[in-house]
């Protein structure tokens, strides 16, 4: 079983990167199965770094943006059957690598596997998981959409979700609101959007 480690950062926060790899050369992860993609850069810029393939694109969709890069280059993509989606924030314990490939082969059969933390209060969540290359392929016209050329430094790194939205709507793409009675929803795979869309109670 191919599994890639895809780790998404940004310009404003690249200096974790060094910490990364610090966590992957410990933990005896193979580097060829490391991609980092860094958005918000200057310029495009294809690298490596210590044995790590380092992506950096002028554009951004915030944590998605390795997501983009993936579909984008489907050679890439599609030289892992699986890859697990990290925010650059991650601290990588000694045997990741281990219970990882232990859990995907519990859940090799989804599409999607969120991953969830215990310890994090409230949401019990760092918008991380593993996807599989052809979920990815499928989720590829909502990555296209989410991908943005213009940005305003400040509320990206605050990741102002208003001034996402307005970048949204300022490239052309059209927003529309849902209104949710009491709560809110949360989308982790096709069968969460298909469950919604069909109006079934999901909470």
């Amino acid at each position: 079983m191919q599994l890639g480690f895809l780790i998404t950062t940004c310009k404003s926060y690249f200096q974790n990167v060094e910490d990364i790899i610090n966590d992957i050369e410990k933990c005896v992860i193979d580097k060829n199965h490391v991609l980092i993609v860094s958005a918000q850069e200057d310029d495009f810029e294809d690298y490596f770094y210590r044995g790590v393939k380092i992506i950096k694109v002028p554009y951004t969709a915030l944590q998605l943006t390795g997501l983009v890069y993936l579909y984008e280059n489907k050679k890439l993509l599609n030289s892992f059957n699986y890859w697990f989606v990290l925010p650059c924030t991650i601290k990588i314990g000694l045997d990741f690598n281990n219970k990882i490939i232990k859990f995907l082969n519990k859940n090799k059969e989804e599409d999607s596997i969120p991953i969830i933390n215990p310890k994090l209060l409230p949401y019990r969540t760092m918008d991380m998981g593993i996807l599989k290359s052809s979920f990815i392929n499928i989720m590829g016209e909502y990555l296209m959409k989410l991908k943005l050329k213009s940005y305003d430094d400040k509320d990206f790194i605050n990741m102002y979700m208003t001034s996402f939205i307005q970048l949204i709507i300022n490239s052309k793409t059209k927003v529309k609101a849902d209104i949710i009675n009491g709560g809110w929803l949360e989308f982790d795979s096709q069968k969460d959007l298909i469950k919604y869309e069909n109006r079934v109670n999901i909470f």
